[in-house]
């Protein structure tokens, strides 16, 4: 919400324990076979409430499959933002409202829908915010916002004439973050393929400008797994023939490989201080800067990675 003054008393955050219980927000995606499987987020220490979407099993991607995002809310005792309460920011009688908003301005798409309505005696209110995006369907950053409006005018008593009457007016957010749906942190840039007779896993590094071109783009960085390959079988976690010490050793060596390939361009690993969001340069800035991965040399990266790798599983 915008730093503005506003002429009317709105929703102070300080107060959001006593009155709201918000749980941290649930994701998951679901597979060819129907199966769900949990993701996590994972916040960028660099750029405040922002989170990249984060699978352990190095499997999702925005382009091959869409999410579930959730949250559990419940309203504990509402009674103190109406009437004559120190931090009331309604007249007495009338009705707040609790919407869910999402918005991507690199996907050109925006949506706000009700949640729920309560009066000044509703208590222990439970609510499910849940949402499901299609594979493909954001791209970039995008914000998540559960608002607090006035669903319906009350009548203003003795004290209350500074209170906003007017249905509809935003009086303040209860809980906003952003995340990063592609690009450096939401996954690595992996793609499959079904060749019979090709190789297990190959790399395509096509870069025209690293500090504007998506990391996610499978048009300029792209790690191919092949399913058709025999051996896939033991980098699928979903196989009992799985080996972490295989499936470990694939990736590092094709991260590696897209790295060296961009240290062959003239960027310096050294000055990657504002690339564009979610681009090849802004990949390797958070290799850097958040997974503190060493890129100073070829060697020392890939025994970083490798060291990383080990340390994850």
């Amino acid at each position: 919400m915008s730093d503005i003054i506003s002429l009317y008393p709105i929703y102070n955050p300080e107060v959001t324990k006593e009155i709201f219980d918000l749980q941290p927000y649930k994701l998951d995606y679901i597979d060819e076979d129907g199966s769900i499987y949990p993701l996590s987020l994972k916040s960028d220490d660099l750029r405040g409430n922002l989170f990249y979407i984060d699978d352990p099993d190095n499997i999702w991607i925005h382009e091959n499959y869409g999410f579930n995002i959730s949250k559990e809310l419940t309203i504990k005792d509402p009674s103190c933002l109406f009437g004559s309460h120190n931090n009331a920011i309604a007249c007495t009688g009338s009705t707040l409202g609790i919407a869910f908003q999402w918005s991507s301005k690199t996907s050109s798409r925006k949506r706000t829908k009700k949640i729920c309505s309560f009066k000044e005696d509703d208590k222990d209110i439970k609510l499910n915010i849940s949402e499901s995006f299609k594979k493909s369907e954001l791209r970039g950053e995008v914000s998540f916002t559960i608002l607090l409006y006035l669903e319906s005018s009350g009548i203003p008593q003795e004290g209350e004439e500074l209170f906003v009457n007017q249905a509809g007016h935003l009086l303040g957010e209860l809980d906003s973050i952003g995340i990063q749906i592609d690009g450096n942190g939401s996954m690595l840039p992996v793609f499959y393929e079904d060749v019979r007779g090709g190789t297990l896993w190959r790399v395509n590094c096509n870069f025209a400008d690293p500090s504007s071109d998506s990391f996610s783009n499978p048009e300029t960085v792209s790690i191919i797994i092949n399913r058709k390959n025999p051996n896939f079988k033991f980098i699928d976690k979903k196989n009992e023939s799985y080996n972490q010490q295989m499936a470990n050793e694939v990736m590092a060596s094709a991260i590696s490989m897209i790295v060296e390939s961009l240290r062959a361009t003239d960027v310096n690993f050294t000055t990657l201080n504002n690339p564009e969001c979610g681009s090849v340069s802004d990949a390797i800035r958070y290799f850097r800067d958040v997974l503190s991965w060493d890129l100073s040399t070829p060697i020392a990266f890939n025994k970083s990675i490798r060291e990383a790798f080990e340390k994850k599983n």
